[in-house]
């Protein structure tokens, strides 16, 4: 995909232009960098050292992932919310699908502790107030930089009891040598995922563990 973008750009596409082959692709590149499929391994060995606790908040991106066991292709949440119950997490998720009842129900069981999680795509972009969070997986995120600010907000927000908040970003990058045609493309997604994390790393308690990513992956 990058390739092909890489050469639209290249004839003189415009990256602003709608309804044009270049969005096209852009828009598939987006999906499939938020529904990346290592993020499920890379989730399960975070959550090997992390017990269940409520009051935490998974955003998922809203493509699809390949199922290990079936080789089915399954909605990213759903893969999460499977690997969250095989970890012995108390999850729900939240999306367009349920009603608003059902979104009014699910939101009061969480903040009772009822439910450990939300897995969610968007809906809890949308207002949703819940102070007491503690832990947010983003496990994708816009590029464009007021959600994933908005996504930190919601995290930090002050609550009775509550000193800190934790936030585990998940990003992605290209592991292969890129090649004349598509190392610009691979350097311009490599910009875009550091920037957050060098969002998030600047007021962060510990910024000098996220220096370590924000110096070794460029690095590579």
């Amino acid at each position: 995909m990058s390739k092909r973008i890489s050469v639209l750009l290249a004839q003189g596409a415009d990256i602003d232009d709608e309804n044009t082959y270049l969005e096209t692709l852009l828009f598939a590149r987006a999906r499939l960098l938020g529904s990346a499929q290592e993020k499920l391994s890379v989730l399960d060995r975070v959550l090997a050292g992390i017990p269940p606790h409520p009051l935490s908040l998974f955003y998922c991106g809203d493509g699809h992932v390949t199922d290990d066991v079936t080789g089915d292709e399954v909605r990213q949440i759903d893969a999460v919310s499977q690997t969250l119950f095989a970890r012995g997490w108390k999850t729900s998720q939240f999306t367009a699908r349920e009603t608003l009842g059902a979104r009014r129900t699910i939101l009061d069981n969480f903040r009772i502790g009822d439910i450990d999680a939300l897995v969610a795509i968007r809906c809890l972009d949308e207002g949703i107030d819940i102070p007491g969070c503690t832990t947010a997986f983003l496990l994708a995120s816009a590029r464009n930089p007021r959600q994933f600010i908005q996504r930190r907000g919601r995290i930090l927000r002050k609550a009775p009891g509550k000193s800190r908040a934790f936030i585990h970003d998940f990003l992605v990058y290209n592991p292969y040598q890129g090649t004349p045609e598509t190392i610009e493309a691979d350097r311009r997604l490599m910009d875009a995922e550091l920037a957050r994390v060098a969002e998030f790393a600047s007021t962060a308690l510990n910024p000098y563990d996220a220096d370590r990513v924000l110096r070794e992956l460029p690095r590579r």
